[in-house]
């Protein structure tokens, strides 16, 4: 299959899940994705299943980078979709980068309630958060903004060149949604330098204590900056 966008056929299958098996056999810890970066976003649900159902007997657990693709289907459904692999297959669920894409979106009671009720229902599923905003490397952010279509062929495929090299019009709109988000994340961080975010801030900080919520991540900055 390689940078092919296509279904694994039977015999495709089969030999991934002889790859799974060896390396399991050699003290791999389980099966991990990225589904949002090709060639891992050209695998179907079904396969996950499949590969993780020999993870599982072996003793792994499925860890996931999810597919970001599937918010389209509703604010939850890639972390969802990390739960039916989870479901089919018996695996151990571990989810990461667990977070609201953007504050004010749903709530993160959500995110804890899908994974509760996961543990409710006798799942073995965990979490880690991404902790810092962070720009990945270039080559990474512009092939997950291609359209699916485009991935075909890999990073070093006409499509992707064209697409981001700026040659086409669709990829100059690639270009400027990369350097939007280069300078919202410096945006985000020059605010938190203005005095006023900073008093609005500590104010936050006290209500948080209050209700005994844990500290934001900008407070935590400031703080060990100021400390040195």
């Amino acid at each position: 299959m390689g940078w092919s966008d296509r279904p694994a056929t039977p015999a495709e299958l089969e030999e991934l899940k002889a790859v799974v098996r060896e390396a399991m056999e050699a003290g791999a810890w389980g099966l991990s994705t990225g589904l949002d970066y090709p060639p891992g976003a050209y695998a179907s649900t079904e396969e996950l299943i499949a590969l993780s159902k020999v993870s599982a007997r072996l003793g792994g657990f499925y860890h996931t980078h999810t597919r970001a693709s599937l918010r389209a289907k509703g604010l939850l459904a890639p972390w969802e979709e990390a739960l039916q692999v989870g479901r089919g297959s018996g695996s151990p669920v571990h989810l990461t980068h667990y977070r609201q894409s953007a504050q004010g979106v749903g709530s993160h009671m959500d995110y804890l309630g899908l994974v509760e009720n996961a543990r409710a229902e006798g799942m073995d599923v965990t979490f880690e958060l991404l902790h810092l905003p962070v720009l990945q490397h270039h080559g990474r952010h512009c092939s997950a903004a291609l359209g699916q279509g485009r991935r075909a062929g890999g990073a070093d495929g006409p499509a992707a060149r064209q697409a981001c090299s700026g040659e086409d019009q669709e990829g100059t709109g690639h270009r400027r949604q990369l350097g939007g988000l280069a300078k919202s994340v410096a945006d985000q961080l020059q605010q938190t330098r203005k005095p006023e975010v900073r008093r609005a801030i500590r104010r936050r900080d006290r209500e948080h204590d209050r209700q005994g919520a844990p500290r934001t991540l900008s407070s935590i900055y400031w703080r060990m900056k100021a400390s040195g």
